[in-house]
């Protein structure tokens, strides 16, 4: 009999208060196939912020071309309140954020000073029997580290919550970097002589980038949560 193979992501984790919605969800997959235009935005940009983080003013140019292909590309639901969210607004948003962190105070940790700890994607089994495999699954934006900081995991939202703060605090509670973070831990517990349990030694905080917009000819803002130590 072919073993039932179940994939846990934040997302799915999130939704584990009612176990329903996590079984038609993630055992069922009734999920939508086509996004919201909202969710592929932050995609695209997520493809753009991955290219300047590592490459500077230099990947500028590429990072926009590679958000453009992505959501000129990609099949979406336009959201009648998100009609806003075109390509232009995108390429004003990537502009001002290299705008925003030209001297940035959080850098990117690169493994032996080239490859850059962007979109790490992660899986592992967590319970494995005769007729079912477990594995939790995700992918972190960015592992990085403040100047004269700690290491950090940053987790880069697009939004238009209009209330900053009131965003920011709802990761206290969220599940989503804590899993992450969790994550990490059970990587360096399993590889203890890694390059990640060497740059990890000490305390590793979370916390937020956030770009926050409120419509196509508003304000966006550019603002980053306090780190977060779970």
């Amino acid at each position: 009999m072919e073993k039932l193979l179940v994939v846990l992501d934040a997302s799915a984790i999130s939704n584990s208060a009612c176990m329903l919605k996590l079984f038609r969800t993630v055992i069922q997959g009734y999920t939508g196939k086509i996004n919201n235009n909202d969710i592929e935005f932050g995609s695209a940009f997520h493809k753009f912020r991955k290219v300047y983080r590592d490459k500077g003013e230099e990947g500028l140019a590429l990072g926009i071309k590679a958000a453009k292909e992505y959501f000129l590309n990609t099949p979406m639901y336009v959201k009648s309140n998100k009609k806003y969210l075109t390509m232009t607004f995108l390429m004003r948003i990537c502009l001002e954020y290299a705008e925003k962190y030209k001297k940035d105070p959080f850098q990117v940790i690169r493994v032996n000073e080239n490859e850059p700890l962007l979109e790490l994607k992660f899986s592992f089994p967590y319970y494995v029997d005769d007729t079912m495999e477990i594995l939790m699954a995700g992918t972190i934006d960015e592992l990085g580290k403040h100047s004269n900081g700690i290491v950090c995991i940053c987790d880069a939202k697009t939004t238009s919550m209009w209330d900053v703060q009131k965003y920011f605090e709802s990761y206290q509670l969220s599940c989503q970097l804590r899993f992450y973070k969790w994550a990490l831990h059970k990587y360096i517990k399993a590889y203890p002589k890694s390059f990640l349990a060497d740059i990890c030694q000490d305390e590793i905080g979370c916390f937020i980038d956030g770009i926050f917009y409120k419509g196509a000819d508003g304000e966006v803002i550019y603002k980053r949560s306090d780190v977060m130590l779970y």
